[in-house]
């Protein structure tokens, strides 16, 4: 009996400035944001996010999850959206060309792909915390049979939080690279 893997996890601990956050808010018209236009974090964050590349092999699962060290803040996760930016591979991907480097069945209640051929991934929840994450599970092809092409996808998770009581909205938009090399 074949033994299922151990998720990866990969954990963003984002180290953002939030005074200048909070000014930013407090002082300009960027508003709340929300679910189709959360506002930009990126901005915000002091971690190089070249940093938040992420390989994902043939195989391999990866739990994403979100922190905030040094705050009390707990995001709440909505989705994490993949956009296929590659030049090896056709920019538009069906539901089918998905499917053959992420594992998802047509019908996955956590995944879908949307009518511009972008992949989205919606959170799970761990039972006994309550912490959200998102789960990607590239295909299991044994090491012979693993053909992945070089996939660069731009990634943007949608998330919101709390801030002296009113829910605000936001993105962050790093970088992805899925590829046939093995551990």
């Amino acid at each position: 009996m074949k033994q299922k893997p151990t998720p990866k996890e990969v954990v963003l601990d984002l180290d953002f400035d939030f005074n200048e956050l909070k000014e930013t808010l407090e002082n300009t018209h960027i508003g709340e944001g929300s679910h189709l236009n959360p506002i930009l974090l990126d901005f915000f964050v002091k971690n190089d996010l070249k940093g938040f590349f992420l390989n994902l092999v043939c195989g391999e699962s990866v739990q994403f999850k979100l922190n905030f060290p040094g705050t009390s803040i707990v995001p709440k996760l909505y989705y994490l959206k993949f956009i296929n930016l590659s030049k090896a591979s056709q920019t538009f991907m069906s539901l089918e060309d998905w499917q053959e480097h992420i594992i998802f069945k047509k019908n996955d209640k956590h995944s879908s792909v949307a009518p511009d051929g972008s992949l989205f991934v919606k959170p799970r929840t761990i039972k006994e915390s309550n912490e959200e994450y998102f789960l990607i599970k590239s295909k299991d092809k044994d090491q012979s049979d693993c053909d992945l092409k070089d996939l660069y996808l731009y990634y943007t998770i949608v998330l919101s939080f709390e801030i002296d009581n009113k829910e605000y909205y936001f993105k962050i938009d790093p970088f992805v690279k899925i590829h046939s090399k093995h551990n």
